[in-house]
C-alpha cells in the first residue's frame, strides 16, 4: 500500500522546485534552469521511463519534469554534469538511487572517474564521464550544422574555415545537443562509461548503461567489469595463501 502523498511544483526566478511530501518526510527535486546545459542526459537515466523528464527547447525552462510519475529517487541529479538537479530529502541534499518498483538501493554508488570540462559561454565546469563517437550526415545543410554548433555547451563541434563540420572528442561529453539541435542529422554513440565499478555495479545502473548506451555496448562494459572483478579477487587470494605460508 502507498503512502499518501502530496506533489507540488514552485516556480521562482531561474529556478524550479518540485515537491514530494510523504507522512514521514518530503523530497525536492530542485532544478536550477541557468545551469542546465540542455544536453538530454536526464531524459534517458531517469529509472521510471524515458519521458518522464522532457526537453522542451525553451531556454526559460529547459526541462520539464512529470511530477504525477517522478519518484524522486535522485538518479538524474546524480547523473546531471552541471550539477542543475539537486536531490533534498528533509532540506539535506541526498542521494537515493531506486529501483522503478520503489526499493532503494542498498550498493554503494559508483564514482565517476572522468574528466571535467568547461562550459564554451560561462566557463562553467561539465562533467565528461562517457565517450563514443558522432556521425555526421553529409547532407546536413549549413543552417543545420550551424544549430548543432551552436547547441553544443562545450564546444566540442565546430565549422572549419573551409566549411566542413570539425569536431573536438576531447571536449565532448557525448550528450544529446547537437543531435536535438539537428533532428537526428548528428547521430551520438556512446561505448564508454566512466565509472568506477570495482565494488560491482547496482541493477539500477545496469539498466541506466543500457539506456545510454544501447544493449551491445552495455553488455561489453558489464563484461569487462565482471573480468576485472574477478582477476581482482583471484590476485587477492592469491596473496592471502601467500601471507598464510
Amino acid at each position: 500500500m502507498s503512502l499518501p502523498a502530496r506533489i507540488k511544483k514552485t516556480l521562482e526566478p531561474g529556478k524550479v522546485h518540485y515537491s514530494l511530501r510523504l507522512l514521514n518526510h518530503e523530497r525536492v527535486l530542485e532544478f536550477d534552469n541557468d545551469a542546465c546545459v540542455a544536453c538530454g542526459l536526464c531524459v534517458h537515466v531517469c529509472p521510471i521511463a524515458d519521458d518522464v523528464i522532457s526537453m522542451t527547447g525553451d531556454d526559460g525552462e529547459k526541462i520539464i519534469v512529470d511530477i504525477d510519475r517522478c519518484v524522486h529517487c535522485g538518479t538524474c541529479a546524480y547523473f546531471c554534469v552541471s550539477d542543475a538537479l539537486t536531490l533534498k530529502i528533509d532540506g539535506e541534499e541526498r542521494i537515493e538511487l531506486r529501483e522503478p518498483a520503489g526499493d532503494i538501493e542498498r550498493h554503494s554508488l559508483p564514482d565517476f572517474t572522468g574528466v571535467t570540462l568547461e562550459h564554451k559561454d560561462t566557463g562553467e565546469p561539465v562533467k565528461k564521464y562517457l565517450s563514443g563517437s558522432i556521425k555526421i550526415d553529409p547532407a546536413i545543410g549549413d543552417a543545420t550544422l550551424m544549430d548543432g554548433v551552436n547547441a553544443c555547451p562545450t564546444g566540442a563541434l565546430l565549422i572549419r574555415e573551409d566549411g566542413a563540420p570539425g569536431f573536438e572528442e576531447r571536449k565532448c561529453f557525448f550528450c544529446d545537443a547537437c543531435s536535438i539541435a539537428t533532428k537526428g542529422k548528428i547521430a551520438v554513440t556512446r561505448t564508454v562509461l566512466m565509472m568506477d565499478f570495482s565494488e560491482g555495479v547496482p541493477p539500477l545502473i545496469k539498466r541506466i548503461l543500457e539506456r545510454l548506451m544501447g544493449e551491445r555496448a552495455a553488455a561489453r562494459i558489464l563484461k569487462g567489469n565482471s573480468t576485472k572483478k574477478g582477476m581482482s579477487q583471484t590476485l587477492a587470494l592469491m596473496k592471502g595463501k601467500g601471507k598464510e605460508s
